[in-house]
Parts: structure tokens; sequence; C-alpha cells
């Protein structure tokens, strides 16, 4: 009698997606990205975005809301800049299950160019600075007499529990030479905590969807302390992340599988088979999975004599049985959708051939195998 006891070496690839985009309109300010295995994060479009080294997205415009105003609109030929606040949040629901989660938002430094004539500074008037890195003008050491003065408010930090208000010094300039303020593609900064989002247990618990929200906030206005008349400037933030399946890892009990084998008059009946579990979150609308197996020796068993025990391999997904192989080479990918909305999918790998026996000498026979799993991009 011959005991043939064939032993398999299992190791799995996974791939997963996250992605992740943020779509403006009208005057908003935005970005779309994908972001995958909630770690790497790829910018599609948007308004200058930029991953900045702490993780934090940057995107940048010309503030159109202030683009082209005239200081004589609020009544006179005074006038400056106000930050109410740089903080706020951007509410994201998901269109399919409704649920919610909120991103930190804040207001970066915002600039642009006076090329009216400054005659002179208000007397009494004074800069307000309450934690902000930096305004201008401040004082009247760094405002000068002319024209193409820069104003700004710049908070600096990218700490989004750090506020920043201010006002600047409010100037007179000549009236014959009144003009419309010039912004430049960076005069509007603004960053989301996209890190701390993807990274938080909130939204690892969220299920695949999309998550659309929208903030209208009037953070910053033009001020003629004159007159009393203000210019609200509107920052939009919209924000549209679209969450796909992913996977977070697998479990399985042994990567050591061997084979039970029985036996008739004339064959050797070999079946062996694993339990997998693949971890993620999946779901029917955003994901589907392929598999593939490769094998180190043609889908054989083989012995140091160099015999070989040809085998057909079947992934189970419930009651559905996937081939794997035919003969000495792998199939096509196969592929697994409509998932339900689940964060584990439970799966058997199964072995099994049928040998002579006249074609068998005792001994252990070995295959090296790689299952493949992974969740196509489009």
């Amino acid at each position: 009698m011959y005991c043939v006891i064939g032993e398999r070496l299992l190791r799995y690839l996974m791939y997963g997606v996250l992605a992740l985009s943020l779509m403006a309109k009208s005057h908003a300010i935005g970005v779309n990205l994908t972001i995958y295995n909630n770690q790497e994060i790829r910018i599609d479009s948007g308004d200058s975005p930029e991953i900045l080294s702490d993780g934090v997205l940057q995107v940048k415009d010309n503030y159109p809301e202030l683009s082209g105003f005239v200081l004589s609109d609020l009544g006179s030929n005074r006038s400056n800049l106000v930050r109410r606040t740089s903080l706020f949040s951007v509410t994201l629901t998901g269109a399919r299950y409704g649920r919610s989660i909120t991103l930190r938002a804040k207001l970066g430094k915002t600039i642009y160019r006076h090329d009216s004539y400054l005659r002179a500074i208000i007397v009494g008037n004074t800069s307000e600075n309450n934690g902000c890195a930096n305004i201008q003008p401040r004082d009247t050491k760094n405002l000068l007499q002319g024209s193409g003065q820069f104003i700004f408010i710049d908070p600096g930090s990218h700490d989004f529990t750090a506020d920043c208000s201010a006002k600047t010094l409010s100037g007179i300039y000549r009236d014959i030479d009144i003009r419309p303020v010039f912004t430049f593609g960076d005069a509007r900064v603004v960053w989301l905590d996209i890190d701390t989002l993807t990274a938080s247990d909130a939204w690892q618990s969220l299920p695949p969807d999309i998550y659309n929200g929208s903030v209208s906030l009037n953070l910053e206005y033009m001020s003629n302390i004159s007159t009393g008349r203000i210019k609200d400037l509107n920052t939009t933030t919209t924000v549209s992340i679209r969450k796909q399946a992913y996977f977070s890892g697998l479990s399985v009990p042994s990567t050591n599988v061997a084979f039970n084998t029985s036996y008739t008059q004339d064959q050797v009946v070999g079946y062996a088979s694993t339990p997998l579990i693949l971890q993620g979150l999946f779901d029917p609308n955003f994901g589907r999975i392929r598999f593939s197996l490769r094998s180190d020796n043609q889908f054989s068993l083989g012995n140091a004599d160099g015999r070989k025990i040809s085998y057909q391999a079947v992934l189970n997904h419930g009651t559905r049985q996937y081939p794997l192989n035919k003969d000495a080479a792998g199939t096509a990918p196969i592929e697994i959708a409509s998932l339900n909305n689940i964060n584990q999918i439970p799966l058997n790998l199964t072995f099994q051939f049928n040998q002579d026996k006249a074609r068998l000498t005792s001994g252990t026979y070995r295959d090296r195998v790689v299952l493949l799993a992974e969740l196509p991009l489009f």
C-alpha cells in the first residue's frame, strides 16, 4: 500500500481600494481624490490641490468672491479685511445608507493686492490679531503711501483646534484713483483634515458609499469703518468622497494544507481544503473581487523522484464553485460580485486528485501555490 500525503504552502496577495473625491461648483473650492487602502491618496483634479507633509490636504484659488472688489462700493474710500474665524467643518452624508461623518477644515492664508493709491491711515484705528501667525497691514510701520499694497491674514498653523481671527489696519485711499483689488491664484487657501478623517474609527466603521457635503460660510468680510457697510466674502466648500470596498486582512488557519487520501483497487484519491475569511468592507454597489491561483509546479504535486500528481483547485463561495485551473494552467481570474454589505467574506479553497496507483511511489508530494485576491480599480 502506498500512502500519499501532499502538502501545500499558501500565500495570499491582496489589494484594496478606497476612493476617495471632492467636487466644486460655482465659486466652491475643492478637489477630486481617490484614496487606496486608507493610506495612499491620488489627486485626480481640483483647485491646485496638494498633500502637505503632515497629511493635510491643501487647496487654493483666486478668491473669486473678492477678486475685482471696488472699495467705493461700500460708500467711501476706506476699507480693511476682517476675519471672523478660520475653523469650520463639512458634514458628509452617505447617499445610499444615510450615515454621516464630520470633516474638519480651516481657512488658510487669504491675500490680495490693493492697487488704489493709499494716502493715510485712519487716526485711532488699530489692527487686531487673535491667534494668527501674521497679518498685513498691522501697524503704520509696514504700511507706506502708494499703490500696490498687499493685504493678508495668515493663520500659519495647520492645527485644526487653533483658531485665527483678525482685523487689518484700515487705510484711506485717494478718491480719484480707486481701482478694483487684484487677486492671484493663491489668494485663498483652504486646508482639509483628510488624514485624520480616514484614520478615525468613525470612518473605518462606515459602509462603502458616496459621502456628500457642502457648507457656505462668510468667514471674512471687507469693512468700511466710516459708513459701517461690509461686503461678506463667502467660502463654499463642497466635498464628495467615494468610499469603495477594500481589504483590511485575511484569516487562514494554516498555510500548510495536507491531503487526506483514500484508495480504491486501482486509484489513489486525495482531497484537501482550507477555510479563508477576507476582512474589510464589501458592498454590492462598490466593489467586486477577483481571484486567481498560481502554482510553482503547474498545478501538480511533485516528489523528489520527479513524479507528479495533477490536481484540481476550486474556490467555494456559498453554493458557488469556481475552478481556478484547467489541467496544468491557471484559469482567467474569476470574479465574485453582488456582495452583501458585510465586513467579512467566508470562502473555502479545495484541492482534489484521482491518480493511478501504478504511476506513484511512496513519499511526500508537494506544491506551492499563491492565491491572489484583488479589488479592481475600475
